[in-house]
């Protein structure tokens, strides 16, 4: 360890003398943005209840603060299960931003990043832990009243669903992994934007499934070759056959996993 102290007290690294202070303690926490769409086609956001101040009694998104030895979207998961009762895996989220503004907590400062998901449909939420209770809101009374939601919540929303937009126009593959069907895609699609062309957001959302089913079909060509490979390479020791048994159970795998994929696409891709 290096010796960061002389023998003269106002030289002391980490002292006022020279100027250094220790910057202010700094929270971490992990908001949450869900969007689901309603039996009418309208996009929402789930919301709780605060339970306790600062903003007891007021809406705000599901989050809280990081614990140990966890990471961002691990500690996005568990707050929307323990505050709304709905459970995601952490690849279901994308990444927003960061809120960093000193004042954005009355409590202290934090530092919060958010996550978003969009689901094909608003699964009844069951609150607990901070939340009294927990509901879907209209995406639209968010965005039109920054009060709605408490602290900078607001902000992040309007955020979540500009980058959603962005998302949506470019029509990228994975960009959305929770919408795993065309017909899921295209309610949430026609949620966030609005007036589309329903046929012409359906033939580009085929298009991009039709790129997958080449790849898919590029997998499944690999995963045949690996195993004729393995039985052609079988050699003569028991050593040879057992190292090959185990390539080609693993080939076997790659196999079934790449077809399973490759028949929910053609599915998708049937009129």
């Amino acid at each position: 360890m290096i010796d960061t102290t002389t023998e003269s007290a106002d030289t002391t690294i980490g002292t006022a003398a020279d100027g250094y202070t220790d910057p202010p303690p700094t929270t971490v926490a992990a908001d949450v943005v869900l969007f689901g769409v309603d039996d009418e086609g309208r996009l929402r956001v789930l919301t709780i209840r605060r339970l306790w101040d600062p903003y007891a009694g007021r809406r705000a998104l599901p989050g809280g603060l990081l614990e140990e030895n966890e990471d961002l979207a691990a500690a996005a998961v568990r707050e929307l299960g323990e505050e709304c009762g709905i459970h995601v895996v952490a690849d279901d989220l994308t990444e927003i931003g960061s809120s960093s503004a000193p004042d954005r907590d009355p409590r202290r400062r934090v530092l919060s990043v958010a996550f978003g998901a969009v689901l094909p449909d608003c699964p009844v939420p069951t609150a607990g832990d901070d939340a009294s209770e927990a509901r879907w809101m209209l995406a639209e009374a968010i965005i039109d009243d920054p009060e709605s939601v408490a602290f900078d919540h607001h902000q992040i929303v309007v955020r979540a669903r500009k980058q959603l937009v962005e998302q949506i126009m470019r029509v990228a593959p994975g960009a959305l992994p929770a919408l795993d069907r065309v017909e899921d895609a295209v309610r949430a699609f026609t949620a966030v934007l609005g007036s589309v062309d329903r046929e012409a957001l359906v033939t580009e959302l085929k298009q991009v499934r039709k790129s997958q089913l080449h790849e898919l079909v590029g997998g499944l060509d690999g995963a045949l070759s690996k195993i004729s490979d393995v039985l052609g390479d079988c050699g003569e020791t028991v050593g040879d056959f057992l190292s090959s048994t185990e390539e080609l159970e693993a080939a076997s795998e790659t196999l079934a996993e790449v077809g399973t994929h490759l028949e929910n696409v053609v599915h998708e891709l049937r009129p």
